[in-house]
């Protein structure tokens, strides 16, 4: 689910099939599965970290950009995969897969 925020920026809100604990302002890495290889494009979260299987990522479409205009073409109920990048002591980065599945309203 969507909805459109100014001409140009849109609010994409997601669903997690478990919880999913992060930060506010934490970055995520979605699979962008249009075509052959995909990409990868990082989006903040804008959602604040109370809810636990859904959050929100704000994303500026961009003419012929391969992320925001996919993003924007999803369908509800439409699965894709990104990771999340979290802080540890002993490594820098890890990252966990988890799989989203697109809020119906």
């Amino acid at each position: 689910h969507y909805k459109n925020l100014t001409h140009d920026v849109f609010q994409l809100i997601l669903e997690t099939s478990e919880p999913f604990e992060f930060q506010a302002g934490q970055f995520i890495t979605i699979k962008i599965d249009d075509k052959i290889p995909p990409c990868f494009r990082a989006y903040s979260i804008a959602s604040k970290p109370s809810l636990k299987n859904e959050f929100a990522i704000c994303a500026k479409l961009i003419e012929n950009g391969r992320g925001s205009n996919w993003l924007k073409s999803l369908e509800p109920g439409k699965n894709t995969n990104f990771t999340k990048k979290t802080k540890s002591p002993k490594i820098n980065t890890i990252l966990s897969p988890v799989l989203l599945i697109m809020r119906k309203k």
